[in-house]
């Protein structure tokens, strides 16, 4: 059970982190390349992908969560707290993404206010990744898939096989 509740959260989790990055870059790169393109496509996917990440954040969220129950381990308790805190950036970032197109609808995209949210939707974003980045490595740490190396059993191995109770 706890392999299959690790191996769900990993999933989720790069699920959100992968599409996260990939979307700043393609984004970034649309820009780039096409800005009246860009300034049609790119609120279609902000919006998109704030639902997205509130969909598998949560789905990762609530398998880490559970994976530390399962296994008892806090360092997957605080790992699941990372990404609980990294879910609670995607709702800000959604709450951001909606207002700004409210916003980009009015025709006011090139305002003050909506400067003002671009800003804090950056900031919001960075943040969010770099909570993931975070319970991404702590993941690959506490993996409870980690092994030691074949023939070094555990202490009560050994001490098994020197009473004689193998």
């Amino acid at each position: 059970m706890a392999r299959f509740l690790y191996v769900l959260t990993l999933i989720c989790w790069a699920l959100w982190l992968g599409g996260m990055v990939a979307l700043l870059i393609f984004v970034t790169q649309l820009f780039a390349t096409s800005r009246p393109v860009a300034l049609q496509a790119a609120p279609v996917l902000f919006r998109t992908f704030a639902v997205y990440q509130l969909v598998v954040g949560a789905m990762a969220c609530a398998a880490g969560t559970f994976l530390s129950v399962v296994t008892q381990r806090k360092c997957h308790a605080i790992n699941g707290l990372v990404m609980v805190l990294a879910l609670a950036a995607a709702l800000v970032i959604r709450m951001l993404t909606v207002k700004m197109l409210v916003l980009l609808e009015a025709g006011q995209s090139s305002g003050p206010e909506f400067l003002a949210l671009h800003i804090k939707s950056n900031i919001a974003y960075t943040v969010a990744a770099g909570l993931l980045a975070l319970a991404g490595i702590g993941w690959a740490l506490t993996s409870p898939m980690r092994r030691t190396s074949p023939g070094i059993g555990s202490a009560t191995d050994s001490q098994a096989l020197v009473a004689g109770r193998s």
